[in-house]
């Protein structure tokens, strides 16, 4: 059986390192919040993952909401204001 020495080519995924190469300076406390979060408490974990999908599928809904409104008041400025062009109602 290997010991704890020659598995560390390969570390499971709750075996996070304790300082990370690969992030900035500036990002390594939220990291190890985070790491600490999820391997400490996975309800927490949980909950932070659905609020954190829940507030950005609001976000984008408002933005895109936004976006619809401002573009189709755009497009109406523009539009003539008479009769669409086309047959008249009871034309053969």
């Amino acid at each position: 059986m290997p010991t704890n020495a020659e598995n560390t080519h390969n570390p499971s995924p709750l075996q996070l390192p304790a300082k990370s190469a690969i992030l900035p300076p500036m990002y390594q406390p939220l990291a190890d919040f985070l790491a600490a979060l999820s391997t400490d408490s996975p309800l927490w974990w949980a909950l932070l993952v659905m609020v954190a999908i829940a507030l950005t599928g609001l976000l984008l809904h408002f933005l895109w909401q936004l976006l619809l409104r401002t573009a189709g008041r755009a497009l109406r400025r523009r539009a003539p204001n008479g009769p669409a062009p086309g047959p008249k109602p009871g034309d053969p």
